[in-house]
């Protein structure tokens, strides 16, 4: 691009093709993380050579905030990355030639930080690279989480145990408004979330019928009466009106929500707590070699928990385990049924915490349990050949879109020329992808 103002800049873009400004994008982001390893690279520098004293600033962060107006969680960011560059240069490698996004790179920052774990992040750094270069932000920074509360047991028990103690609930009146506020640990947040998700639902059928009784079947989400947030607001006042219309001592249904983890995370669990016998997987390193759909310990829609916290809901029975590589869970229909249907769906829906499509979020539990390989080319109904698609992501299917799930659990979306969308940047030292010519 040239060296000219906005108007230049919008105009020459405004002559590039659509394949083409797609492709400039590509090259600004490359560009970018390269310029965000030097800016880590030169922060480390200017820290530890006191160069930022020149001008009467105290600290580094006084002169990154002074002289450049970074903001107190750019420049807590950047010192961090400068860390790295030198504790965990890989990361700062894989960066720098583009391998991983500048958001991925801030969250082995944030994870070197832990002052409890971080030491421990290069013993599984080759992984969580990996990890970083092929999935998308949001199932890496699932994945960190994961291995910073398995890498740190008994501090993220000690946290689920503080967050447990300082729940509270308030209600509170003011100048004619009622306020509701409240925290509360991350199990009970997930069961409340999930009971609260179902009462929205209902308000919504409910406007939905409401809307075609009076408009038709053609309709849209403006015609509905309410919005969402008072739909939300509708939802809780039905719990609380269910909840007192139910006699005392009655059996609520079960289970709430499911929630995943290792077989070898909750025999570990079990056995800290001193309710099994030590399994022969204590004697393993916590993290040993494991791809990273077999860390799960969290619920099925992403919400990372520590491993005392899904133990507890165990013991309690409040919802569903679903512990992983156990035969117990193994579903498997064959061909002797079409349709993934009751116990297959969920197991379906729980390979992915979102449609399986790159960037799509919609929730699995909102999403159709489909089949990779489709029943009339002779795709089994078991679990390894299902994948949670959303509606819309689901229908490129019958136009020659494909979904491969590798030896890793992890899925790749291919177009009906045999290109990936979306294919993972290749690892420092090694040959780029070749370039795909658009249509």
């Amino acid at each position: 691009m040239g060296s000219g103002g906005l108007d230049e800049l919008i105009d020459t873009n405004g002559s590039l093709t659509p394949a083409e400004r797609i492709a400039r994008l590509g090259d600004v982001e490359r560009e970018l993380r390269r310029l965000e390893a030097e800016a880590a690279v030169l922060v480390r520098a200017v820290e530890r050579d006191g160069a930022f004293r020149t001008d009467g600033h105290v600290s580094v962060g006084g002169f990154l905030r002074g002289e450049l107006r970074w903001s107190a969680q750019q420049v807590t960011a950047r010192r961090r990355l400068g860390v790295l560059a030198t504790e965990v240069p890989s990361v700062i490698e894989h960066l720098h030639t583009g391998a991983i996004g500048v958001a991925q790179a801030h969250a082995f920052g944030r994870a070197a930080a832990n002052p409890r774990c971080g030491g421990q992040l290069s013993d599984h750094l080759d992984i969580l690279l990996n990890d970083a270069r092929v999935l998308s932000y949001e199932q890496f920074k699932l994945c960190i989480d994961r291995w910073e509360r398995l890498a740190d047991a008994d501090g993220a028990n000690r946290d689920a145990h503080a967050h447990h103690d300082h729940r509270r609930f308030d209600l509170t009146h003011f100048d004619g408004v009622g306020i509701v506020s409240g925290q509360c640990g991350g199990l009970d947040y997930i069961e409340l979330h999930e009971i609260l998700r179902q009462y929205r639902h209902a308000e919504w059928l409910a406007d939905w019928e409401w809307a075609s009784a009076h408009y038709g079947a053609d309709i849209a989400g403006a015609m509905l009466p309410r919005t969402e947030a008072q739909r939300s607001w509708d939802a809780l006042m039905r719990m609380a009106r269910d909840a007192v219309s139910t006699p005392a001592g009655a059996q609520p249904p079960e289970p709430v929500v499911n929630l995943a983890m290792s077989i070898t995370h909750a025999e570990q669990q079990l056995a800290r707590m001193g309710l099994i016998p030590d399994p022969a997987t204590s004697t393993q390193p916590p993290l040993a070699d494991q791809p990273f759909n077999e860390w799960r310990c969290e619920s099925t829609n992403g919400i990372a928990l520590s491993p005392f916290e899904i133990a507890q809901a165990m013991l309690h029975g409040r919802v569903r385990r679903v512990v992983f590589d156990s035969a117990g869970v193994v579903i498997d229909f064959g061909r002797l049924q079409r349709l993934f249907d009751g116990p297959a769906r969920q197991a379906v829906l729980l390979q992915n915490p979102t449609c399986v499509h790159p960037g799509c979020n919609r929730p699995a539990n909102t999403c159709q349990a489909d089949h990779l390989t489709d029943w009339q080319h002779g795709g089994p109904t078991n679990q390894t050949n299902g994948a949670p698609l959303c509606p819309r992501h689901n229908r490129p299917k019958n136009h020659g879109y494909t979904v491969w799930r590798d030896p890793n659990g992890i899925f790749h979306t291919y177009r009906p020329d045999g290109t990936e969308i979306a294919p993972a940047p290749p690892p420092p030292g090694t040959a780029p992808p070749p370039l795909i010519e658009a249509a």
